[in-house]
């Protein structure tokens, strides 16, 4: 109730011991305690909720309310405080001064930890360096709890509004990254691991499954990527091309895979349940950034398709459905969505989610268990089919398909 259960959990992992990077939490009474001024016009504002033009014009307002906040200054300078003791440099300079020495600030992330676990619904940001930078970011993960989707999904739920505290950690400079089940969506008796070059993006990662008793690698299959998300010279992500003489190396080695393994059936013993981990490599160096439940079933199609099959992928909510296809990779194509049709697109983005819950189902290229579909599917309960590959290639706006209980379309 204090901070979130992202920060709950990172702080359980950091009391086993295992690599998270350091980090300092606002927690929920710093939020409550910055917009008690203007929590009587944001209530009023969602009172105000009837349509789709209301939501985004009470979203709007409400966010740019937050947004417009002063912090006072005893805060920043607490908040400074606690930057500087992550910076490793830190002990040698005193209040702003180490802004003004010439040495920059170190790099950190950002992340929005609510008391609602509602993924992807929250942001968060990469790269933030500077106090004024950090504070702007700070407002606004504590604005996106007023998001379009974040309000239509609480509604949706019938949740009441959440509290939400903002954890401030040291940035690892991620060359390779990925999540981990600790019980495979596919096969219960082994663990999958995914893993890709960059700053992951969970849409179509290489996957690694591991026998649970014995740490032995099973099978894997390695998508060659072509572009990854790295820093540029500024410090921020961006994407780009891989470099050749990689592009063909696996992104995870034995011995990491049997290091992430090992942490993993800690911390699924631990917290008692099956859980997905976020973890992140800064050369040859592990870190863990997340931990929380995983409640992932997805339909293996091994039956033999029909002849008349295009395309075919795992299906998470499985059901026989039929439907005009409506592509959308772009803000713009979404504007033309047509309700009640299938929804296809290359990988899906926070702002589909309105469109999403219009449609009769989800088909998406990605393959990944941790990607930004397989979370809209369960908040929206739709059938989703992920890891066609090529469905953007392979179907036409306008085709009438039809998915079947095994996900062959």
């Amino acid at each position: 109730e204090q901070v979130g259960e992202k920060a709950f959990n990172l702080a359980e992992l950091n009391k086993l011991k295992l690599p998270v990077p350091d980090a300092f939490i606002l927690p929920v009474g710093v939020y409550e305690s910055q917009i008690k001024n203007i929590k009587s016009e944001i209530d009023n504002l969602l009172n105000t909720i009837i349509d789709e033009h209301s939501l985004k014009y009470a979203s709007d307002k409400i966010r740019q309310l937050i947004l417009s906040l002063e912090l006072p200054e005893y805060l920043k300078l607490e908040i400074l405080e606690a930057y500087k003791k992550l910076d490793s440099f830190s002990d040698i300079s005193e209040s702003f001064e180490f802004i003004k020495a010439g040495r920059d600030p170190m790099f950190v992330a950002v992340r929005s930890s609510s008391t609602h676990y509602a993924p992807n619904q929250q942001s968060s940001f990469l790269c933030i360096k500077g106090l004024t930078d950090l504070i702007n970011a700070i407002k606004h993960c504590w604005a996106s709890l007023f998001t379009p989707q974040a309000i239509v999904y609480r509604r949706k739920n019938n949740l009441s509004e959440p509290k939400i505290a903002v954890i401030i950690q040291k940035m690892v400079n991620t060359t390779r990254s990925g999540n981990i089940f600790t019980t495979s969506p596919l096969e219960k008796d082994k663990l999958l691991i995914e893993a890709e070059y960059g700053f992951s993006k969970g849409a179509n990662p290489s996957q690694f499954f591991i026998n649970k008793d014995t740490n032995v690698l099973i099978s894997s299959k390695i998508r060659n990527q072509k572009t990854y998300f790295g820093r540029n010279g500024s410090g921020k992500i961006s994407k780009q091309t891989m470099p050749h003489n990689i592009v063909n190396i696996t992104p995870l080695s034995e011995d990491d895979a049997k290091s992430l393994a090992n942490m993993a059936k800690k911390i699924e013993e631990s917290f008692g349940s099956p859980q997905v981990i976020n973890w992140a490599a800064e050369k040859n160096k592990l870190y863990l950034l997340q931990s929380h439940p995983c409640n992932i079933s997805l339909v293996v199609n091994e039956a033999q398709p029909e002849e008349n099959m295009v395309l075919r992928g795992r299906y998470l909510l499985p059901a026989k459905i039929q439907g005009i296809v409506n592509i959308v990779n772009s803000k713009e194509e979404a504007d033309n969505f047509q309700e009640g049709s299938i929804l296809v697109t290359d990988m899906t983005n926070p702002y589909l989610f309105t469109i999403a819950d219009k449609a009769k189902a989800i088909i998406v290229n990605g393959g990944g268990f941790a990607s930004h579909a397989i979370q809209l599917s369960k908040e929206l309960d739709k059938p989703c089919v992920i890891g066609t590959e090529n469905a953007t290639e392979v179907l036409n706006n306008g085709d009438e398909i039809e998915i079947d209980e095994n996900g062959f379309i």
